[in-house]
């Protein structure tokens, strides 16, 4: 996502800071924009390893699955964030690969369209796999 010239927000989310984060991971992969506080980490965190923690959701062909998102909002500090878990399907179910975390001291952002989470859940657990990046435990 790049920002808008003159803005300081994300392309088509309304948000001025953003990240990605794995669950074993320190600090976030990716950021943009002003850092994301480590509560609302903790928090994108909590949410990857409830997800899963879940059930294997089953996933559908590609061109009959779905589009949905699995988008939770919370106000951390007077600015709003979202975070949308990537799912990536593998075989006959999906598993989740990270979080996207979004936040805007001028209102919710909206998080990307959910195809657009599902290719980018698709390339962030292709970069893991081939730098062995880390992996949400299967407890």
């Amino acid at each position: 996502m790049q920002p808008i010239p003159g803005t300081g927000t994300l392309d088509l989310t309304g948000a001025d800071r953003g990240c990605i984060v794995y669950a074993a991971a320190e600090v976030p992969t990716v950021s943009l924009g002003e850092a994301i506080g480590e509560d609302v980490l903790a928090w994108a965190k909590t949410r990857l390893v409830a997800a899963d923690e879940e059930d294997d959701r089953t996933a559908g062909l590609w061109d009959d699955a779905p589009i949905t998102s699995d988008v939770t909002e919370r106000i951390f500090h007077a600015v709003a964030h979202s975070v949308s878990v990537l799912w990536r399907g593998h075989a006959d179910v999906q598993r989740p690969v990270a979080v996207l975390v979004l936040g805007s001291a001028m209102g919710q952002p909206s998080p990307p369209p959910a195809a657009v989470l599902r290719v980018l859940a698709e390339h962030l657990a292709r970069a893991r796999d081939a730098t062995t990046l880390p992996q949400v435990s299967s407890g």
